[in-house]
């Protein structure tokens, strides 16, 4: 077998992961190009297809702990991909890096504009369901995890470190001018909506297992339907309100910086008919908190100016401009969420 793809993974690690994993002689290796944080290769083998996953985003513990769960999931038929086991762990470690291996689910990624205002719904009601299920399944995971809600003061400390790194730099390029521009602009926006800053530390319940980071990537659908929720990496404990106030506002983000408000709505109806543990309150509590930290992270800058990975540079100019849109339809994001008082 040739391919160029070989070297990238390694002739010796496909050779372990096949044996481990017990999947046969390899017709094909294939990068995954979609997806921003794990290295993914489709690995046509005898035995079928799968995916092999070189673990980069969380810790090894922590990936084999999530796929354990994710395997009680799909022994439930909920719609994941479940993991396959190298003598009974879902986890090969090697000295090139940690391995995950799960059957490959034919699919497509559909982004919030290629969504129909049905199939939004329907993505809130399998998230409802989802999020039904793993509250039956997985253990109690103890209570919310308590966070600290940003500062005033904080948040612009933070948005004037980023500024002291850009001027420090000998040669600006068109990000740094952009993010200079926009790092301004977010310190008097963080002063002007002050008063947006939640008045307690968050975040509040109910909550319970959730996905955490449902999006475009991680969805799969096929005729119509959602197949498959995949990358489960971001397995853990928060509030149910959180998951949904922040997959609404990935998914949904319109062309225009905006976001597309009836399929919110529908996704967030869809949700609220699925799982009747979140009320209106809580989804607003969530929506609120979600804007401020919006207002107040950066971590997209971490990315390009301390580790020196460009891979998320767009998303900081889309969630630039999603923001002062949010800012301007405060109310409006808020309803479509939340549904009336």
């Amino acid at each position: 077998m040739q391919s160029p793809v070989l070297d990238q993974l390694g002739s010796a690690d496909l050779k372990a992961i096949t044996t481990a994993f017990q999947l046969g002689p390899v017709s094909s290796v294939e990068r995954v190009v979609a997806g921003l944080m794990n290295d993914n290769f489709r690995l046509a083998t005898e035995t079928g297809v799968f995916l092999v996953k070189r673990v980069r985003d969380v810790p090894v513990d922590k990936a084999r702990r999530n796929l354990h769960a994710v395997a009680v999931l799909a022994a439930e038929g909920l719609p994941v991909a479940g993991p396959v086991l190298a003598g009974g762990d879902p986890v090969l470690e090697l000295g090139s890096g940690a391995f995950t291996v799960t059957r490959w689910v034919e699919g497509v990624h559909l982004t919030g504009g290629e969504m129909s205002v049905e199939q939004a719904r329907l993505l809130g009601t399998e998230l409802g369901a989802l999020h039904g299920r793993l509250r039956a399944l997985l253990p109690d995971g103890g209570p919310l995890p308590a966070s600290r809600t940003a500062s005033v003061e904080a948040a612009i400390d933070e948005a004037d470190r980023f500024l002291e790194v850009i001027a420090s730099r000998v040669e600006l390029d068109d990000f740094d001018l952009l993010v200079d521009k926009a790092l301004r602009r977010r310190v008097e926006l963080v002063e002007f909506h002050r008063g947006l800053r939640p008045e307690t530390d968050g975040p509040v319940g109910p909550g319970g297992w959730t996905h955490g980071d449902v999006q475009p990537f991680n969805l799969l659908w096929r005729d119509g339907g959602l197949v498959a929720v995949v990358d489960w990496d971001r397995l853990g404990i928060r509030s149910y309100g959180e998951e949904v106030a922040r997959t609404a506002t990935l998914v949904f983000a319109a062309g225009d910086g905006g976001l597309d408000l009836a399929k919110v709505e529908a996704f967030a109806a869809g949700y609220r008919a699925a799982f009747g543990v979140v009320d209106g309150a809580a989804l607003r509590d969530a929506v609120a908190r979600l804007l401020w930290k919006r207002l107040c992270d950066f971590w997209h800058l971490d990315f390009h100016y301390l580790r020196a990975d460009h891979g998320c540079d767009h998303l900081f100019v889309s969630a630039t401009g999603l923001l002062e849109w949010w800012l301007e339809h405060e109310a409006l994001v808020e309803l479509a969420i939340a549904g009336p008082r």
